[in-house]
């Protein structure tokens, strides 16, 4: 049974797209420079626990254009052995400036597709999925997303990473939940560590450490 769902970017998230600044965005998205680019260490190394861990089904969502990138994008994933179960990626027709509104919307059809009970069944959160997490590097990104997952009774979790000269911080948006004050692992099963109880969903910084677990 599917209990956990993680999504992730790519570009600033999995793949590290500091190049697109040197290349300019023409030059960053040709297929041999996008099979190329190198993996941010630790967030692919979460990404790769939880793609073989049980009860966990793992999405990739892009804004990538579909028609001129998937193939290099499915290169890359399979090049640093990232399991995915599904891959969205824009297409074409979709304008840059729209990406966080089409990424909402693409999430929210699959989720109402594998995760929310057809119409006359019984919504139960405690059933099936309970968790969903997000790694995204714009805030653009995760607002939409947060505004997609707030109404819904599912724990969520959103990972910010930022791109940083010594390496890439984490900032965590945990859902505001009073009966639950434990952060989970969905890898290990394990309590990593007190989350503190926020009036709204807020930002507490943190960096990936000891080989890239999950804060």
């Amino acid at each position: 049974m599917i209990n956990t769902l993680a999504v992730w970017d790519i570009d600033g998230t999995l793949a590290d797209d500091a190049l697109k600044e040197v290349i300019g965005s023409d030059a960053y998205y040709a297929p041999k420079v996008l099979r190329s680019l190198p993996p941010i260490v630790h967030t692919v190394d979460q990404a790769r626990k939880l793609g073989e861990a049980k009860g966990v089904h793992l999405v990739v969502v892009t804004g990538r254009i579909a028609e001129r990138d998937n193939g290099a994008t499915e290169a890359w994933l399979d090049n640093h052995n990232i399991k995915h179960d599904e891959i969205m990626l824009r297409p074409e027709s979709v304008p840059h400036n729209l990406v966080a509104e089409w990424k909402r919307k693409s999430l929210q059809r699959y989720l109402k597709m594998n995760f929310m009970p057809k119409k006359g069944e019984k919504f139960d959160p405690a059933d099936g999925l309970k968790t969903v997490l997000v790694w995204e590097d714009t805030v653009a990104n995760l607002i939409e997303f947060k505004t997609l997952l707030e109404p819904v009774g599912w724990n969520y979790t959103l990972f910010q990473v930022k791109g940083k000269p010594n390496g890439h911080r984490v900032d965590v948006w945990h859902r505001k939940n009073k009966r639950r004050t434990k952060h989970f692992n969905p890898v290990e099963n394990e309590i990593e560590h007190e989350v503190i109880n926020m009036e709204d969903v807020g930002s507490m910084n943190t960096f990936f450490e000891d080989g890239g677990n999950m804060v």
